[in-house]
């Protein structure tokens, strides 16, 4: 009996049907009850048949499942069989439960196949085989296989002039047998090449139709001349070609065929692909036991003396042969593709790609997937194979699909695979979906579905994912979660590893329920939120017609832009002058008004005035000349701006805001901090110039309950809280008591009860059960539900620009811990929903309540997204990561800026680091200075985990690799395992910090050791006083400045001295000596052609009499020097001409150079290094890189390296560059290796 489920929410329903004879017996109702019956008589089996068929089409269609149809191994043919039975007897039905999947199903069952035939049969996705579903039907099993060749014929009999057709000679006799054969009366035996020739004519359709056809070509032959007949047959079809195609008859496009081509017997890949190859498999896969097997011994026979063409021709007669699928398969790993008869394409670098027709063995299988997903152009071509294998390997296809998934660039290939991988019920199928879980919405929707379907293989695999702490393990942990609701106890019934255990069991304590607070334990704004309890902000007072205090306005213009600008319209006006009414024709005209304003460059300075006066605003939509009225005109053009700034907030905006010091502006800049796109310049509008700002808000602020009063009230607000609240209440003061006390009540209103008049609707995804729990401080007491739905209305209502001030109570009020998890659950849920746009506040409360833990778990997505099409979320999470504001966090930024795969990605993230650093006075260097946390380690650098009875010091090597000394000074690589003398809390705490120390270190070290030898090799230095803070107390870097040596210099950069740090963090000299860095010195890491010959040695001597190993290469650098003709050139040309591995060209990122900008069809050209003094290094790319490194050659031929200067790329002399500049140029190029 058939089985269909049906599960839904709390829908759980069962529908079977089976039918005997012409009798139908059905079955319903709830899972895990015996539920009701029916019986149906029909007049007939095959009326039964079609009514049972029918009925199953209404309920797959309505959403049920088949749960209990196998694959067939049967060899018999059956009419349309559903699905068909394994060679083995079918794993027991298991009793009914309330899950779609036994629960007690056992990882180690063997896997089972469950595959709806009516979804998998289709002609193009599968092969017919002797165990397969794509079979002919009853009707062309029945069918008359003369009366099917007569009606494939006739439509082609008349386009088919035998006495006018060009035929080989080789050939005639076999085309005269054809012809005598269609226009004979019955099927008779023909020979191979006349069989060949008959069936050239009659395109044949390719499904269980041909079979008749076949059947009437080779019954007769085959009973005469044996099954060996079959293979001279296939292998003459595939060299013979009849002229023109008739897809050219078919289409008009010629009249009649013009004859026969005969192809050499080294026939390839193309002539293959439009033979029979497969076509006769319909025959065959229907012959007797014994004609079968007499066939697999003739081709077995054969086998040694075929070519490679002609044993995948063969092959396809017995498609589920696996010895010899296997025997082709290795002869095309043997030569990876290079088949001799094979003509590659100019573009394709490779051989051909393998055959994926035949039953391989899993080995051979895996290994040719491996191969084909690492070849040119292979797209989707695995993928487009998958179906296939399933019915051809079955179980096997699963590895396979996990190769596909691992390589394929687009969502709905890897989700097609998981539908193939899901047809397979076993640990390996639950291992692959729970891999995919944290892929974009459209796959991990496939795979959470499979795996709440399979619950007992579902949880190993979660739980290995939610033990490994990663991006996966967070998308795993909900989804256990709801099969530990729905099965509860399964986990703990299943054999899981003990990290594994350990890990759900903590993930079920931090979801479990405890004591929920109080209202009176409860923050205000949860207790009684303002948009529950009615409570809106009091209405403030309003002072109607306030005059703006006069003020002196000012044009500042301190980087020369007005005056630059200025200079560039002369010029223009005394090349090209232009009319008033010829500059004005197209103003107000729909598509051409907004460009108006580029014509202003032409008009006399009358004009310009009358233009700036008359044409309306839209004129200067499109941003031409912005600044050309103010430059001409001066500050009486400052009243004028007002009108027309608003047509182009952003351009406008950042036009003027260093440059325009005047109260007219304020209300365009408070608009302008309302727009994303113009917020930066607006704000620093107004800490540049605030007593403008103040004067000219606080008119507005005061005035009628408008939109522009609401944004001149958040721009005063904005003013105090960058520290010039006394400026504002001087101003306030200033217009007088009333306008006094009305901007007091606007800066004193609780901002707690401004609420938006419409609050935002919270999505479903946002569900408090499906959240961990939130604790108050002191982890006792939770908040209940209707907390936490509040708590998510004041994050939705929260925008980067402005938070709702409730967010802080909260903040205040809940366990960090605690409240850091919570955010990070929200923003796995929202992106389980798929992360909806409208709803970006799954995301943005991140940089509100998370902390380190979420830096670290947000930067890995960051990297990633940009490779997803999700650009735009990684530089919103770059923006979170500054909120969240600590050294960690900013360190990430930079890290990012420093190296990452996406260009786009990597220079907003420098932008971001340059706007951090502008913020707080610093360069960009001296940020990153500053952005090395110090991990909590003590003043020595070490750290004391302690296990109670037992204590282990922390400590690091030359790559800041932490490791671990016990008591007696023995050193481990990791923390050993608690034991039952050791206080256990103590272990559990000590044993998570060095956890978190270990991911720290990881993230922190490279970026470290690379930022300071690009320190070195740019000669940066520092005072003293900063060289002390920055490094040699700081606890965490002084491991790698003890293995430095250290140059002090002048202010001017004169070399002095060097000297090493000691263990003990004394300073040494190159004899050993104790060493006092002089007052006034400055500090750098020296680079070795600074250093005396005698110094580097002594040194070197040195570092190793005490084993000290340099992070990077130091003292026995290698260094390099222009020759005589390159000191005279602009161009380093050692290494032009040869190829390197692109990888090497990639990794010179972390050097400090940059791609160069995508050209045509976004390839990269150039790779590009800033140097010292405004100079920049340009390595040219003759092979190139594509952007999206698709088509990317792994070999990469390169040019010369230019040296250039200012923004024309004036060229510069070699011998001009410092020697360190020059030597680190080359060196980089050395680094570059080569490919062989």
């Amino acid at each position: 009996m058939r089985r269909f489920e049906f599960v839904d929410g709390s829908s759980k329903k069962f529908w079977q049907i089976e039918r005997e004879g012409a009798k139908l017996t059905i079955q319903w109702g709830k899972i895990g009850t015996a539920g009701q019956s029916q019986e149906k008589d029909l007049p007939s089996e095959q009326k039964a048949q079609a009514e049972h068929d029918k009925l199953v089409t209404e309920k797959t269609k309505k959403g049920y499942v088949e749960v209990a149809a196998a694959m067939a191994g049967a060899s018999s043919p059956s009419p349309a069989p559903r699905a068909a039975k394994k060679a083995e007897p079918p794993p027991a039905e298991p009793a009914p439960a309330p899950a779609p999947a036994p629960a007690s199903a056992s990882a180690d069952e063997k896997p089972v196949i469950e595959l709806d035939a009516a979804r998998f049969v289709y002609p193009s996705t599968s092969v017919p085989h002797r165990k397969g579903l794509l079979r002919p039907s009853a009707a062309d099993l029945a069918a008359d296989p003369w009366q099917a060749v007569r009606t494939a014929w006739i439509p082609w009999a008349p386009h088919c002039p035998w006495d006018e057709m060009e035929i080989p000679v080789e050939i005639a006799p076999a085309i005269r047998e054809a012809r005598a054969f269609l226009e004979g009366t019955g099927p008779t035996a023909l020979s191979p090449l006349a069989a060949a020739a008959v069936f050239s004519l009659l395109e044949v359709p390719f499904g269980g139709g041909a079979y008749p056809i076949l059947r009437a070509l080779a019954a007769a032959s085959v009973a005469k001349d044996g099954p060996a007949w079959l293979i001279d047959m296939v292998l003459a079809a595939i060299r013979v070609r009849l002229e023109p195609s008739p897809y050219y008859i078919r289409n008009k496009e010629a009249p009649a065929f013009r004859g026969f081509v005969h192809l050499p017997e080294t026939v390839g890949v193309s002539e293959i692909a439009g033979g029979p190859t497969s076509f006769f498999a319909f025959y065959t896969q229907n012959l007797p036991e014994d004609t079968y097997a007499a066939l697999v011994e003739a081709v077995s026979a054969r086998w040694p003396t075929l070519s490679y063409w002609q044993k995948r021709t063969v092959l396809a007669l017995i498609p589920d042969h696996t010895p010899l699928a296997d025997a082709l398969g290795e002869e095309w790993l043997a030569c990876d593709g290079h088949v001799e008869g094979y003509v590659k394409p100019s573009y394709d670098k490779d051989g051909i790609k393998p055959d994926f027709y035949f039953a391989y063995s899993r080995p051979i299988l895996v290994k040719l997937a491996k191969k084909s997903v690492a070849m040119s152009f292979s797209g989707s071509y695995l993928g487009n194979h998958l179906w296939t294998l399933l019915g051809l390997c079955g179980a096997d296809v699963v590895p396979v699909c996990r190769i596909h998934c691992d390589n394929a660039d687009y969502a709905a290939s890897i989700r097609d695979a998981l539908e193939v991988a899901g047809c397979v019920r076993g640990a390996e199928t639950a291992s692959l979906m729970a891999s995919q879980l944290a892929q974009k919405r459209e796959i991990a929707e496939v795979a959470e579905k499979w795996l709440l379907k399979n619950p007992a293989l579902a949880v190993p695999p979660l739980a290995d994912a939610i033990a490994a702490a990663s991006a996966l393990g967070d998308r795993a942990a909900p989804v256990f979660l709801q099969i530990d609701r729905t099965t509860p106890g399964l986990a703990d019934k299943l054999d899981l590893r003990p990290a594994a255990r350990s890990a759900l069991q903590k993930l079920r304590e931090k979801m479990a329920p405890r004591p929920e607070a109080s209202p009176d334990e409860l923050p205000r704004i949860l207790a009684n939120p303002p948009w529950l309890s009615g409570k809106r902000a009091a209405a403030l007072p309003v002072v109607a017609n306030v005059a703006m205090k006069a003020y002196p306005e000012v044009l500042h213009d301190e980087d020369g832009s007005l005056a630059l600008v200025k200079a560039e319209r002369e010029a223009a006006w005394k090349g090209y002058k232009m009319s008033f009414a010829t500059a004005s024709e197209n103003v107000g005209k729909r598509w051409y008004g907004k460009y108006v304003s580029q014509n202003s460059m032409q008009l006399s300075e009358a004009d310009l005035r009358r233009a700036f006066a008359e044409w309306p605003a839209d004129a200067w939509g499109a941003g031409y000349h912005p600044l050309v009225p103010l430059a001409v005109l001066g500050p009486d053009a400052i009243g004028g701006y007002p009108r027309i700034a608003q047509s182009n907030t952003a351009l406008f905006s950042a036009a003027l805001a260093d440059i325009m010091e005047s109260p007219r502006l304020a209300a365009f800049f408070a608009h302008a901090r309302s727009v994303k796109s113009a917020r930066k310049s607006a704000e620093r509008w107004f800490s540049k110039f605030p007593k403008a700002a103040a004067v000219g808000l606080v008119p507005v602020a005061v005035g009628a309950h408008t939109q522009a009063r609401e944004r001149a009230e958040e721009a005063l607000r904005f003013l105090v809280a960058k520290g010039h609240g006394e400026i504002v209440r001087e101003v306030a003061e200033s217009y007088g008591p009333e306008v006094e006390a009305a901007v007091k009540a606007v800066l004193s209103a609780d901002p707690r009860d401004r609420i938006p008049a419409k609050l935002p609707k919270i999505g479903d995804w946002a569900r408090s059960e499906a959240l961990p729990t939130l604790l108050l401080a002191g982890r006792e007491k939770a908040l209940p539900k209707s907390a936490v739905e509040a708590l998510f209305v004041m994050l939705a209502i929260c925008t980067p620009e402005n938070v709702y001030a409730g967010v802080e109570d909260v903040i205040a009020a809940c366990d960090r811990a605690s409240l850091e998890d919570f955010s990070w659950a929200i923003f796995n849920e929202w992106q389980r929903a798929g992360g909806p746009s409208k709803e970006a506040w799954g995301m943005q409360q991140l940089g509100l309540l998370g902390g380190d833990d979420v830096a670290r778990k947000l930067t890995p997505l960051i990297r990633a997204w940009p490779g997803e099409n999700l650009q735009a979320r990684a530089v919103s999470g770059l923006d979170i990561l500054a909120r969240i504001g600590s050294d960690l966090a900013l360190m990430h930024i930079h890290g990012i800026a420093q190296k990452v795969k996406f260009k786009g990605l990597q220079e907003k993230a420098r932008e971001k680091m340059d706007e951090i650093a502008q913020n707080r006075g610093l360069s960009a260097d001296e940020l990153a200075d500053r952005l090395v946390p110090d991990l909590d380690l003590d003043a020595d650098g070490s750290r004391t985990l302690d296990f109670g009875p037992r204590q282990f010091r922390v400590g690091f090597d030359e790559a800041l690799k932490p490791f671990v000394v016990d008591s007696s000074g023995k050193t481990l690589t990791d923390l050993p395992k608690p034991n039952k003398s050791d206080d256990a809390a103590k272990a559990k705490e000590a044993d998570a910090t060095w956890k978190a120390l270990k991911k720290d270190v990881k993230a922190i070290a490279q970026n470290q050791i690379t930022r300071l030898e690009l320190a070195m090799c740019a000669e940066r230095r520092w005072e003293v006083g900063s060289f002390r803070a920055l490094f040699l107390e700081h606890p965490l870097l002084v491991h790698l400045v003890r293995r430095l040596v250290w140059g002090v210099y002048t202010e001017e950069g004169k070399y002095l001295a060097a000297f090493r740090v000691a263990e003990d963090s004394s300073l040494a000299d190159a004899d050993d000596a104790a060493f006092n860095l002089p007052d006034g010195a400055y500090v750098g890491i020296v680079h070795p052609l600074a250093l005396p010959e005698a110094t580097r040695a002594a040194f070197g001597q040195i570092l190793g009499d005490y084993s000290i190993v340099q992070p990077f290469p130091q003292i026995g650098r290698d260094t390099y020097a222009p020759t005589d003709a390159e000191v005279n050139d602009s161009n380093i040309k050692r290494r032009a001409g040869q190829f390197v591995p692109v990888g090497k060209i990639l990794g010179l990122v972390e050097r400090g150079w940059r791609k160069g900008q995508p050209q045509d069809a976004g390839w990269i050209w150039d790779m590009y290094k800033p140097l010292s003094g405004g100079w920049t290094a340009t390595l040219h790319l003759r092979t190139g890189i594509s952007a999206d490194m698709q088509m990317t050659e792994p070999k990469q031929e390169i040019g010369e390296v230019h040296v250039s200067k200012g923004r024309n790329h004036d060229s510069v002399k070699l011998g001009t560059l410092g020697p360190v500049v020059f030597s680190e140029l080359v060196r980089d190029l050395v680094q570059l290796g080569s490919a062989s």
